[in-house]
């Protein structure tokens, strides 16, 4: 009777296969961390944008219905301001309808750069929470809330700039605000052109 002949790996073959496997291991793991990064930096990326949107929105809403823009940022070293006038309205009787500014609702973005948030605040809602505050100091009195979270608008902003641009052929006036937000895994800017309805 015939012996079967056991044949097997030799130690090298298995150290090939060992090493293949291990390159394509190295590689597949590689590739899924490479993709949950890449995963990570979208979804944050995303994330950054929706909060864009939302303030913009928020601005723009504001500033159509305004009928005057003034964007600071020499007054105070910490803090740029975007103030927004609407207008009020004062008839007076068979007299023409008068715009005044005593009616007018004034409203105040502020972007504090050390908290890396923009606020935002109407000048009635300063008044009833800081009682019978100066009206010419509101700056002053917005800096005092720069902690305070229920004004905050949005978070995560490495930059907030406004400019006020006037049209040559009408008068009117643009407001063009930059944004740039930015976390610790992505960054996203933008910016929007917002005409003024009420001029």
């Amino acid at each position: 009777m015939k012996k079967m002949k056991k044949e097997g790996y030799s130690l090298v073959e298995l150290l090939i296969a060992i090493a293949v496997s291990s390159i394509v291991m190295l590689a597949v793991i590689g590739l899924l961390g490479y993709g949950s990064q890449s995963m990570k930096m979208t979804q944050a990326k995303v994330a950054l944008q929706e909060q864009a949107k939302d303030a913009l929105n928020h601005i723009s809403t504001y500033v159509q219905e305004s009928s005057e823009a003034k964007w600071d940022d020499t007054k105070f070293t910490d803090c740029k301001f975007l103030v927004l006038v609407k207008k009020g309205v004062k008839n007076d009787g068979d007299a023409k309808a008068t715009e005044t500014l005593n009616m007018a609702d004034v409203y105040y973005y502020w972007y504090m750069d050390s908290a890396k948030t923009v606020y935002f605040a109407s000048r009635k809602t300063l008044l009833e929470e800081q009682g019978a505050a100066d009206p010419d100091n509101d700056k002053t009195t917005v800096v005092l809330l720069k902690n305070d979270k229920k004004h905050m608008l949005v978070e995560d902003v490495d930059d907030f700039k406004g400019e006020v641009v006037e049209n040559e052929d009408t008068k009117n006036e643009t407001l063009h605000i930059t944004m740039k937000l930015k976390d610790d895994v992505s960054e996203y800017n933008c910016e929007r052109d917002i005409n003024m309805r009420n001029q």
